[in-house]
C-alpha cells in the first residue's frame, strides 16, 4: 500500500486539475436570438438627397400661348391690406418673364406670422425659397406640378459582399421612387436592379422597393 500511494496521490491531482478545468472553461458568447435565430447587426450607411436644381412648374403661359416650365425667380411678393397680409413666392416664364404667383400665405394677421420669417420674406431668403418652391403639398393645393429636376446622392457605395443598411434621407419630400435613386447612386441599368431585387439582395422596409416613394425618407437592405 505505501508503495501505491504516491501514484494514487498523483491520479488524484490529475483528475482534480481537469475537474476545476472544466468548471472554469470561460462561457461561450452568443448572438442575440429573435424567436431561436441569431441576429446580425447590419452597418448603415446614409444618403443624403437633394435637388440639383429648383424644380419649375408647367403652366400655360399667356403671352407666349403654350405650356411652359416656370422658374422659380428666388424672389416674394408681400402685400398688406386691411391689416391682412399675403405672400407669394414668384416664379417667371423664362422665354417672355411673364410671372406666376404661387401663394404661401393667404389673408392671415401680421402678428401671426413669425418676425424671422417675416424678415425672410421681404429680404428674398434664398433658403427660405427652396424651402417653399421644394414644397409638394403647397404645390398640390395651388393645383400646380413640380417638374423633378436632376437629383443629387451623397454617401458612400455599399461594399460589395455585404449587406448594409441604407437610409436614404432627402433635404425634403420628393415624389420620385425609391428604385430610381437606388439605380442612379448605385449605377446599375434597370435590369441589373432589378435582378438584385428579385435575388432578395435588396428590400425596402415596409413596401415594395420597386413601387414604393421616396417621401420624407426610406430604409433599404443592400447586398451588392
Amino acid at each position: 500500500w505505501t508503495e501505491f500511494q504516491p501514484v494514487l496521490f498523483h491520479l488524484s491531482y490529475l483528475v482534480y486539475i481537469r475537474i476545476l478545468g472544466w468548471t472554469r472553461r470561460p462561457a461561450m458568447v452568443q448572438s442575440p436570438k429573435v424567436h431561436g435565430k441569431a441576429v446580425r447587426h447590419m452597418a448603415e450607411i446614409i444618403w443624403n438627397i437633394d435637388c440639383a436644381t429648383l424644380p419649375t412648374v408647367t403652366r400655360h403661359c399667356k403671352k407666349c400661348g403654350k405650356p411652359r416650365a416656370f422658374e422659380c425667380s428666388g424672389c416674394f411678393r408681400v402685400n398688406a391690406q386691411k391689416r391682412l397680409l399675403d405672400v407669394w413666392l414668384i416664379y417667371k416664364c423664362p422665354e417672355c418673364d411673364d410671372t406666376w404667383n404661387l401663394p404661401v400665405l393667404s389673408r392671415v394677421s401680421p402678428q401671426a406670422v413669425p418676425a424671422a420669417l417675416l424678415a425672410g420674406f421681404h429680404r428674398n431668403d434664398a433658403a427660405l425659397a427652396r424651402r417653399y418652391a421644394l414644397d409638394g403639398e403647397l404645390m398640390r393645393r395651388s393645383g400646380a406640378a413640380l417638374d423633378m429636376p436632376e437629383l443629387r446622392v451623397t454617401g458612400v457605395t455599399p461594399p460589395a459582399g455585404q449587406r448594409v443598411t441604407m437610409a436614404l434621407t432627402p433635404e425634403c419630400a420628393l415624389p420620385v421612387r425609391v428604385a430610381a435613386v437606388l439605380r442612379m447612386g448605385l449605377r446599375l441599368s434597370r435590369s441589373e436592379f432589378e435582378r438584385l431585387v428579385a435575388d432578395g439582395r435588396i428590400r425596402a422596409h415596409g413596401g415594395d422597393v420597386l413601387r414604393m416613394k421616396l417621401g420624407s425618407g426610406a430604409r433599404v437592405d443592400v447586398e451588392l
